[in-house]
């Protein structure tokens, strides 16, 4: 693995847990939406 392989890597997971912190976003706020209504 070079350098430039690991980097790849951790870019790719990172946008991955960065995308799925907004997805969890997104459903708290529609489930608190829901919940008002």
């Amino acid at each position: 693995m070079t350098n430039a392989q690991i980097s790849l890597s951790d870019t790719f997971w990172l946008s991955i847990a960065a995308s799925l912190d907004m997805i969890k976003l997104a459903t708290e706020r529609i489930s608190m939406r829901l919940c008002v209504f």
